[in-house]
C-alpha cells in the first residue's frame, strides 16, 4: 500500500469525524471505525484500489487501537499523520470510563421501616430513602 494512498484515506476520513458518516466507536475490547455508505463511495472515486482502501482502514484501527487503549506514542510519520488527523483526547477518556467501574455517592440515606397489619398479620418492610 502506498502511503500517498493511505493519506488520501486518512485525510477523506478526517473530513467526516464528528459525523454521522464517520464514528471511531470505543468499546472494552477495543476500537472500531464505522463508515456510510457514502464516504465509501467517495474513497473509491480517488481510485485508490477497494483492497488498500481495506488494509488503510485496518491499520488506521490498528494505530488509533493503541493509542486509544495502551496510550502508544507514534513511532513512524505514517502513524503520527493517523493521530494527527483523527485521534481526540476524548476517545482516550471514553476508553477509560468503560473500564472503570462506576459507584454512585449518595450524600443521605435513610431507611424507613414501615410495619403494616391486615387480618392479623403484621408485614414489616424496610424502604431506602435517598
Amino acid at each position: 500500500m502506498e502511503n500517498e494512498n493511505f493519506k488520501k484515506v486518512v485525510d477523506i476520513l478526517a473530513k467526516y469525524k464528528d459525523t454521522d458518516k464517520f464514528k471511531i466507536k470505543v468499546g472494552k475490547n477495543g476500537v472500531g471505525i464505522g463508515i456510510h455508505k457514502s464516504v465509501e463511495e467517495e474513497l473509491e472515486k480517488h481510485e485508490i484500489p477497494k483492497s488498500e482502501i481495506e488494509l488503510a482502514i485496518r491499520r488506521i484501527v490498528d494505530i488509533l487501537g493503541k493509542k486509544i487503549t495502551e496510550d502508544k506514542e507514534p513511532e513512524e510519520n505514517i502513524e503520527k499523520y493517523v493521530i494527527e488527523k483523527l485521534y481526540s483526547n476524548e476517545l482516550r477518556k471514553k476508553y477509560l470510563l468503560l473500564l472503570t467501574q462506576i459507584n454512585p455517592v449518595f450524600d443521605n440515606i435513610e431507611i424507613i421501616t414501615t410495619l403494616k397489619e391486615k387480618d392479623g398479620v403484621s408485614l414489616k418492610s424496610h424502604t431506602i430513602k435517598i
